[in-house]
């Protein structure tokens, strides 16, 4: 191998509110060797999301936390530069979670990855974005719990990040009319403008409310849910009334509004979160609700056919996406991929500082 050193950032200390860089030890070891069954694979592109900050605490969550001392987790793209796997051949672009570092261990097992086809039609970082877990969180979150209906509203907050952006354009592609909440002109301006959503409420306004009123005139059918909090309860108000507090996902009548939780990393913004009283049945749920993704890792049944994964990948190349890149250095083409407004604001102010260090 070119390079014989795997940097790499170990979690330190678990973050009191935002992440800062003395939570993390970065430290250079051996490139590590595969044993049977095994693959070494380069880490190509590296995902940063807000999800990182919860697997850095030590809450009930929905995969176990890191420990003190681990590698830091992450999903990543990367290529395989050696193998004693039939699973993974020499050259194989790679996908799953390859943790903050250089250089991974895959396998059969639980540390297997998702070998990439070959002759993809969108670049390898959109595979950790619209056409990666985000995009299969929207696209199935949507399209089997949530089952929209043409003409129905689809309302989706956090709808300027990775997740909800994806599901409002799926919900346009269904003949729904989209609704997006979002933080700020801007993101409102571009969900509506860039993405084709039919209206946006700013939450950062004085009168969200009223413009949530205003943007849902007849109710709303369908909550994709990312955020939680008095966001929530103003919708669960708007939804149709004879359905508000039914929270059993998996006995829907027809012609109820459809809710569902696809993921919320809430916590890491600290008590301003948890003054919002969230309702019991919310509370209750929770651990019914996980699967669709606080947690973009648990995918799914019909995920692992493969086939729907495939012709969701193919849907979703063609969805307009936004990611920032910071280019790797030494020689590495590594990159440090952060698909737009969606890694938590600590995240992006820490990353780089962490980086420059590294000199990745």
């Amino acid at each position: 191998m070119k390079n014989d050193v795997n940097r790499r950032f170990r979690l330190k200390t678990r973050p009191t509110g935002r992440i800062e860089k003395s939570n993390f030890d970065f430290v250079e070891e051996p490139i590590p060797e595969p044993g049977p069954g095994e693959a070494v694979v380069r880490v190509l592109y590296l995902s940063l999301d807000p999800t990182n900050r919860i697997w850095m605490s030590d809450m009930d969550q929905y995969m176990p936390p890191v420990g003190i001392g681990e590698v830091m987790r992450g999903g990543g793209v990367g290529v395989v530069v050696k193998s004693n796997s039939a699973r993974y051949k020499e050259g194989d672009r790679v996908s799953g979670l390859t943790g903050w570092q250089d250089y991974c261990i895959a396998d059969e097992g639980m540390r297997a990855m998702s070998v990439l086809p070959q002759g993809l039609p969108v670049e390898l970082p959109t595979m950790l974005g619209a056409c990666g877990m985000t995009g299969l969180t929207a696209y199935f979150g949507l399209l089997e719990l949530g089952r929209p209906k043409p003409g129905d509203t689809v309302l989706v907050s956090a709808a300027a990040g990775a997740v909800g952006s994806v599901v409002g354009q799926i919900a346009k592609i269904k003949g729904c009319r989209a609704v997006g909440i979002a933080g700020g002109p801007d993101k409102c301006r571009h969900i509506v403008e860039d993405l084709g959503f039919d209206a946006a409420v700013d939450y950062k306004a004085a009168d969200w409310r009223e413009q949530l009123a205003a943007a849902t005139p007849d109710g709303i059918d369908v909550n994709f849910e990312n955020v939680g909090g008095e966001i929530m309860e103003a919708v669960m108000a708007r939804m149709h009334a004879s359905l508000r507090h039914d929270f059993r996902l998996q006995h829907r009548r027809p012609g109820h509004a459809r809710r569902f939780f696809a993921h919320s990393h809430a916590p890491h913004r600290g008590a301003r979160f948890h003054r919002h009283r969230l309702h019991g049945e919310v509370r209750r749920r929770r651990d019914a609700a996980r699967h669709l993704g606080g947690g973009r890792q648990a995918e799914t049944p019909r995920d692992h056919r493969g086939r729907p994964r495939k012709r969701a990948r193919r849907r979703q190349s063609s969805l307009r996406r936004r990611q920032h890149r910071q280019a790797g250095g030494e020689g590495r083409g590594s990159a440090l991929i952060v698909p737009a407004r969606r890694a938590h604001a600590s995240i992006r102010r820490v990353l780089p500082v962490l980086l420059r260090r590294c000199a990745v």
